[in-house]
């Protein structure tokens, strides 16, 4: 199954990347220009799946003691800070054809980057802490008080006046005036990125089991 899942994910992206670039038509106003919303969405949903992956994970360790949770945790909130940079860019580029400027500072815009900076200083807190127990049990707390940023940042387009399209939710209520070729795209490039950040949330566990191991070898050779 390891074998046959990066070509299944190959497979789907590949898909994805046909429908987004040639299979949904250009939009009325935007044109070709506004296909960056098939990757800045999805980009988007994967950063806050991972962030959840980190938030449930710190209070797993937390409750357990189990570093098995602050590995999954650091993980999952290294790939989720990655995946918000990608939204953070992609959706400049958004606004700039939407909008005429890279940055707005509207409250999605905001409230994503105060979102990046949280994990950011996340992940720099666990790279400043040397022992393994205090870093896992910092990094625990920390990696459920910057859990409150995503709601504040995914709501900002909801209950505050904003530019940025409200989010867009496949319900038959919400789909009037959306093509369903278009929504079919989107959804199609949700689930490819899905299954990519799934695999490269297994292959960056691995790695770090890996580190750890290498990293014990070594302390009792020292000894």
């Amino acid at each position: 199954m390891k074998k046959i899942y990066p070509i299944i994910i190959f497979l789907v992206n590949l898909a994805a990347l046909y429908m987004i670039f040639l299979w949904a038509p250009p939009e009325r106003t935007l044109g070709d220009s506004y296909r960056v919303f098939f990757i800045h969405t999805p980009s988007a949903w994967v950063s806050y799946l991972a962030f959840t992956i980190t938030f449930l994970s710190s209070i797993l360790y937390l409750k357990t003691r189990n570093f098995k949770w602050d590995l999954y945790a650091s993980s999952s909130a290294l790939l989720g800070l990655l995946f918000c940079i990608i939204t953070i860019i992609t959706g400049a580029i958004w606004a700039k054809v939407a909008w005429g400027l890279y940055w707005n500072w509207d409250p999605r815009q905001t409230t994503t980057l105060v979102l990046m900076l949280a994990y950011l200083g996340y992940i720099s807190f666990r790279m400043a802490i040397d022992d393994k127990e205090q870093r896992a049990r910092v990094s625990s707390v920390l990696g459920i008080l910057a859990f409150i940023s995503i709601p504040l940042s995914y709501l900002s387009t909801i209950i505050l006046a904003t530019i940025h399209p409200m989010p867009l939710i496949p319900t038959s209520k919400l789909q009037i005036g959306v093509e369903p070729t278009i929504l079919q795209t989107l959804l199609t490039s949700t689930f490819a990125v899905t299954l990519l950040f799934l695999w490269m949330f297994y292959i960056t566990v691995e790695m770090y089991r890996t580190i750890d191991t290498i990293k014990s070898v070594k302390m009792e050779n020292v000894k």
